[in-house]
């Protein structure tokens, strides 16, 4: 039996008996609402002091993001920290129905020793992450600032560019089509 606020009131529990179909145009609304319960557990886990985020100054822990189904979880180098991670994934697993697919998820240590990182990823079951890598279609890791660095994403503009016939743009719609690009990458 399920219960849905509207409104911010509870209705009355009904059956849940399927799924939506893929295609259905409610399943991505769905995903995020059930997203936003991973959010809200993972805070909870901080807030209980479970796991520790990474500090970026005096006011603010970096500990996860969520893009579409991506997920990503930083914290400091503990075994509580990645007990806690695992913990919270099986408990999000088996109240949602989702699971993370752990051979599909690479752990990264940031200088951590090798033979640590690979003990933690073989305690998870997934694989290592190397640096440089690619995350959200943009390379991160060492020597980011270094023009050899963006190379690829340079020529990828460029091939793009090229591929219009740009003496037929206004500057604006020159403009336009570089933001478009630039913010695909």
């Amino acid at each position: 039996m399920v219960s849905i606020l509207v409104n911010g009131s509870p209705t009355k529990e009904f059956q849940f008996l399927r799924g939506l179909k893929q295609g259905d145009p409610l399943a991505p609304y769905l995903f995020i609402i059930i997203m936003e319960s991973l959010h809200l557990s993972f805070s909870s886990v901080i807030e209980a002091g479970i796991f520790t985020g990474i500090k970026i100054d005096s006011s603010t822990t970096l500990s996860h993001l969520f893009y579409a189904d991506d997920a990503v979880f930083f914290g400091e180098w503990s075994r509580g920290n990645l007990t806690g991670i695992m913990h919270t994934l099986r408990c999000f697993s088996l109240l949602s129905g989702l699971s993370i697919n752990l051979k599909k998820s690479q752990l990264l240590g940031v200088g951590i020793p090798d033979s640590l990182v690979l003990e933690a990823a073989t305690m998870i079951g997934c694989s290592v992450l190397h640096t440089p890598f690619k995350y959200l279609g943009i390379m991160v890791g060492e020597n980011m600032s270094s023009i050899r660095a963006w190379d690829e994403t340079v020529n990828k503009l460029k091939s793009r560019l090229s591929s219009w016939k740009l003496k037929t743009f206004s500057i604006g719609g020159r403009l336009t089509l570089l933001k478009s690009v630039l913010g695909s990458t």
